[in-house]
């Protein structure tokens, strides 16, 4: 299953509960992955609301769902006019 920077539009409150959500549809040993601008805290842009998030606040939202990280890894952002902004890349897995 894959949330390629779609999940970064929810509020964070809603975050573990959507991704507890989708994770009912992954099959047994089925992988998810997600992406999400690194950083801290929300915002509105451009009339799209954001969140940003690091390692550790991601660990914090996954202690309230059925999954845990599997592989992590931060990228830079290659369109031009967001140069210097980064995404937390993430491959999730069911909790054994």
């Amino acid at each position: 299953m894959r949330a390629c920077a779609s999940l970064l539009h929810l509020p964070i409150a809603e975050l573990a509960d959507n991704i507890s959500h989708l994770a009912k549809y992954l099959a047994p040993d089925g992988f998810f992955y997600c992406s999400f601008k690194y950083g801290t805290g929300e915002q509105n842009r451009d009339g799209r609301h954001f969140i940003n998030m690091t390692e550790e606040k991601l660990i914090r939202v996954l202690e309230k769902t059925p999954l845990h990280i599997h592989k992590q890894w931060i990228t830079h952002d290659l369109r031009v006019d967001h140069a210097g902004e980064q995404w937390l890349n993430v491959i999730l897995c069911r909790k054994e």
